[in-house]
């Protein structure tokens, strides 16, 4: 079975960073979760429920958020849609750490997804960030 890190060594340059920024940003926010390629692309997973993941494709990853309803995103970046939210990144200027953090904290504190045993969201403010980016 393929792993994560075989998933990303297999993307070229500009997708492999986005991957890579993704991937971190997921086991930071996500520690409780499992990270695993579900259905052929990266996916983390709270009670064997999908909270997140991306997929790549020729030009741009797609980020996805399951059950991402109760997530507030004034900057109007997440295409809603009626399973998940998601976003593409075409340039690693486009993944906007802060955002993304913000958005998986949202979803997790919200009870929407699972976030470990004791059911308590990740702290925000212990989160390291990548720098500033934006989307």
């Amino acid at each position: 079975m393929p792993t994560i890190d075989d998933y990303t060594t297999g993307l070229d340059g500009t997708l492999q960073a986005i991957a890579e920024g993704l991937r971190g940003i997921l086991d930071d926010v996500l520690p409780h979760a499992e990270g695993k390629v579900w259905h052929g692309h990266p996916v983390w997973l709270a009670d064997r429920r999908p909270v997140a993941g991306f997929k790549a494709h020729p030009r741009y990853v797609t980020f996805m958020i399951w059950n991402a309803g109760p997530i507030t995103d004034p900057s109007g970046t997440l295409t809603p849609g009626p399973r998940m939210a998601t976003v593409q990144l075409a340039a690693v200027e486009d993944l906007d750490a802060a955002r993304v953090r913000d958005w998986l904290v949202q979803a997790v504190g919200s009870g929407a997804v699972g976030s470990g045993a004791d059911g308590a969201a990740p702290d925000a403010a212990t989160s390291s960030t990548r720098g500033p980016s934006r989307m």
